[in-house]
């Protein structure tokens, strides 16, 4: 787990170094959401209970739904079927 947060500030930094190369501003805060154990299902189905609280006819994206920069990842276990 500690590598992966590593990793992910790692690439983080990198980004954030290729970014300020451009004549932009450069960001004052960066915000990093980990949804552990949250997956593509978890976020539909809270799209598809939104709608319905709203009497809408179809998802109502949530704000997490509509961020700029979304990723996934997917870990393995070495020795195991669980990780």
């Amino acid at each position: 787990m500690r590598k992966l947060l590593f990793i992910t500030a790692a690439i983080l930094i990198v980004l954030l170094n290729s970014c300020t190369q451009n004549s932009e501003p450069k960001a004052k805060y960066v915000f990093l959401f980990i949804g552990d154990g949250m997956g593509v299902n978890q976020v539909y189905a809270t799209e598809i209970y939104k709608a319905n609280l709203q009497n809408a006819d179809r998802n109502v994206p949530l704000a997490l739904s509509q961020l700029p920069v979304q990723s996934y990842a997917t870990t393995y276990s070495a020795n195991s079927f669980i990780t």
